[in-house]
């Protein structure tokens, strides 16, 4: 199908275990072979192998992802041509990330069904996301376990802003008293 021309399209699972100790970079590896694995098989999968008939690929596709390699600009006697956006939608995924390489740039747009999520939910999943491929980005050979999930701004209201807990209080009485006169 690679020189084929036309919208064709299949979803195909990807498994990875990755291990607590697994650096980001083994991640891609193991990505990697999974998606050489995959495509060498593309042509004899069905989702009925991997859940039942009676529970159809929708019993347990929650989530997706793709990535595509957008074809570069053409040009064509002074006019330009280029892919501004495309997408489609072939499995109900109750979230999608799709991630496309555009002009040295990766295009990331989230669609959820909003019956599962609310947009705030999904804009949170947004920005861990973002905080996640910073922190790939930053430090490649870092434990995947060990990657940042939350922007700065984050971890300083989790980890400063809500523990300022500090009160006043008198002094010179002991805590055993506080501690009653807080139940009275």
């Amino acid at each position: 199908l690679h020189s084929a021309c036309g919208l064709f399209a299949k979803s195909l699972p990807i498994h990875s275990y990755i291990e607590e100790a697994t650096s980001f970079v083994a991640v891609l590896s193991q990505v990697h072979a999974s998606l050489q694995n995959a495509s060498e098989w593309q042509a004899y999968f069905t989702w009925d192998e991997h859940a039942g008939p009676a529970e159809g690929a929708s019993a347990f596709l929650s989530f997706g992802f793709e990535y595509e390699d957008r074809l570069p600009t053409c040009d064509a006697n002074g006019v330009r041509f280029a892919v501004y956006k495309q997408y489609s939608f072939r499995h109900r995924f109750r979230l999608h990330m799709s991630c496309a390489d555009v002009n040295d740039a990766i295009a990331v747009m989230l669609h959820y069904d909003s019956a599962c999520f609310e947009r705030e939910h999904v804009q949170r999943i947004a920005e861990y996301f973002a905080a996640l491929v910073q922190s790939a980005a930053r430090h490649p050979e870092t434990q995947a376990s060990r990657l940042a999930v939350l922007s700065e701004h984050d971890q300083h209201h989790l980890l400063v802003a809500l523990n300022n807990t500090a009160a006043v209080y008198p002094q010179d009485v002991g805590i055993h008293h506080l501690f009653e006169a807080q139940v009275e």
